[in-house]
């Protein structure tokens, strides 16, 4: 997810608690108001915990899917080496008999592809994958609007306590903010 150079200051300069004195940041409210709606989390910490379960539900997602791509890796070799044992030179393309095996065995090849349990066993196991990997996919899109909410949140209360801190540091991003928003 994109950042802002402000929004990196404030991770840097910001004090982790302490006081907070209230900041007005159009951008950020913006973001807050448009996606709190949207996503109906407009009670204070909804959208914290809403992000933790989310993240939680993706590493689950990627765990099966990890396990999925170790099958798909185990039954890709299962159905290779049926396939080596019967033409050994087919997976060199640079072999000097690999374009003569594929075309005097061409035939073969597919036949036995088609006949072969091991191909189709990793066939279905490819397609395991591949559906484990949207779903990761799918949760990651998912979860994306929520954690820019969440960030915007983290911002206004970074910014409210850099403020409250005051000095040089919030001078510097009060720098950067006017820079960023400035046309080119």
């Amino acid at each position: 997810m994109p950042t802002t150079t402000s929004e990196r200051w404030l991770r840097q300069a910001a004090p982790r608690n302490g006081k907070f004195t209230a900041v007005t940041l159009p951008e950020e409210d913006a973001v807050i108001e448009a996606l709190s709606t949207r996503l109906r989390l407009t009670h204070a910490g909804q959208p914290h915990a809403h992000l933790e379960r989310l993240d939680r539900e993706l590493q689950g997602l990627l765990t099966a899917a990890g396990n999925t791509s170790h099958d798909e890796e185990l039954a890709y070799r299962d159905a290779a080496a049926s396939l080596l044992a019967l033409w050994p030179v087919i997976d060199d393309p640079w072999h000097p008999a690999f374009a003569e095996t594929l075309s005097a065995h061409g035939g073969a090849i597919a036949h036995h592809l088609e006949q072969s349990d091991s191909y189709a066993a990793y066939q279905r196991a490819a397609r395991l994958t591949d559906h484990a990997q949207q779903a990761v996919w799918d949760k990651r899109v998912e979860s994306a609007p929520v954690e820019r909410l969440v960030r915007a949140l983290d911002n206004r209360a970074m910014a409210g306590r850099l403020r409250a801190k005051g000095g040089p540091s919030w001078d510097t991003y009060q720098a950067l903010l006017t820079c960023e928003r400035a046309t080119l």
